[in-house]
């Protein structure tokens, strides 16, 4: 049996009955063109199946190659029209996604959730960090701040014992007007915290104060207070009045300042051994703790300014992105476009139909993949038709 190769037209010898399966491939030794040998299949029975396919290539009504005018060659205008239909059917019939779509939601959509969802969690993260470092950074500072104003009102309560021991005939009464009594019992803390002394009474006696630095309070009934500060006098009277029996008492309460604003106030109220005597070390906390909270509004501005780099971040990288996918997702279309039109052109017989794409990519591969099955085709067609005559 004589097989002819499709590719160059070389011939080989073929002993059908050495043949062990019903097909057997091989290799063109020219071309390298595989070639398919049926058992049972003659060299008319494959001359008569290439006469059909040609027949089915070429229309029933087609003149012989040599007898093609103008009108009727194919590419002519009734081809193109052909190619045009074929085209917007196969377009019709597209489903799905485009390519240009999935670039889109893979290269941006897709990285732009990824990069915003992490700048969420990292701000989130951010936020916290700087929350307990400024949380636990006031803690420390209000420990601290209390301890100063517990030990300030111990070494007052000291020194005054101490003063009092050395002149038993000072009457209470003259102690805001005693010199150097009044600087041992009225002290400075911090800006405007100071310290005061004041009298435990007997059961039904009235609370009053013997050196404050408002002269205006010496002997009053501390009580008195309660119609100038209102709901913020619950708060000062307990701790004021803790110290009955001897014990320390210390706590924080409001009050109004001399510009009417609410403050926080700390106050330790230490009674002075045997006597029935108090020092009260009174101060508003947020004189020691101004400098965390300077530092915790830094920290919102630049959290402020965080969130609005990361958002111009996200922006740019959007931009940038889109701007790729949309170009490079134009040209791929493009060339894809193009190399299927020239793919419907041959399945309808334009053999002649060129490609002008010019890729070193796999675009370019199938492109030469195409050119190559058109001159493949060419080829089989002319020598079917030699053989037709």
């Amino acid at each position: 049996m004589i097989i002819e190769c499709e590719g160059c037209g070389k011939q080989y010898k073929i002993d059908l009955d050495k043949m062990k399966d019903e097909k057997a491939k091989f290799k063109c030794k020219s071309c390298s063109h595989l070639i398919v040998v049926t058992k049972t299949e003659s060299t008319e029975d494959m001359m008569a199946s290439l006469d059909e396919e040609l027949d089915s290539v070429l229309s029933p009504s087609s003149p012989p190659a040599e007898a093609e005018t103008p009108d009727t060659e194919i590419g002519g205008t009734e081809e193109k029209e052909s190619i045009g239909a074929v085209a917007r059917e196969r377009k019709r019939k597209t489903k799905g996604m485009s390519l240009r779509t999935k670039m889109i939601f893979l290269f941006m959509i897709i990285p732009l959730l990824i990069i915003s969802g992490s700048s969420a969690i990292y701000l989130k993260q951010m936020k916290s960090l700087a929350s307990l470092i400024t949380d636990e950074s006031m803690q420390i500072v209000k420990q601290l701040a209390e301890d100063t104003v517990l030990e300030i009102s111990k070494g007052v309560a000291s020194q005054c014992k101490i003063y009092l021991e050395n002149n038993p005939g000072l009457k209470k009464e003259a102690f805001n007007n005693d010199f150097a009594f009044k600087i041992l019992a009225v002290q400075k803390i911090g800006m405007t915290g100071f310290t005061m002394l004041y009298e435990i009474p007997e059961e039904g006696g009235a609370w009053r104060s013997w050196a404050h630095v408002d002269p205006n309070i010496i002997g009053l009934d501390m009580s008195q207070l309660e119609d100038v500060l209102g709901t913020t006098f619950a708060g000062f009277w307990k701790i004021f009045t803790g110290v009955r029996g001897g014990v320390l008492s210390r706590g924080y309460h409001s009050w109004q300042d001399r510009e009417g604003n609410l403050r926080e106030r700390f106050m330790v109220c230490i009674p002075i051994e045997g006597t029935s005597y108090v020092i009260a070390a009174i101060t508003y906390i947020d004189e020691f703790t101004r400098a965390i909270k300077l530092v915790e509004t830094r920290a919102g501005k630049r959290e402020k300014q965080a969130i609005q780099m990361i958002a111009a971040i996200l922006l740019g990288t959007l931009i940038i992105i889109g701007l790729v996918v949309i170009i490079y997702g134009y040209k791929l279309t493009a060339s894809l476009r193009e190399l299927t039109d020239v793919a419907d052109r041959v399945s309808i017989g334009d053999l002649d139909a060129r490609i002008e794409l010019k890729s070193t990519d796999e675009i370019g591969d199938l492109a030469d993949a195409i050119h190559r099955m058109q001159d493949s085709i060419r080829l089989s067609i002319e020598r079917l038709r030699r053989r037709r005559k």
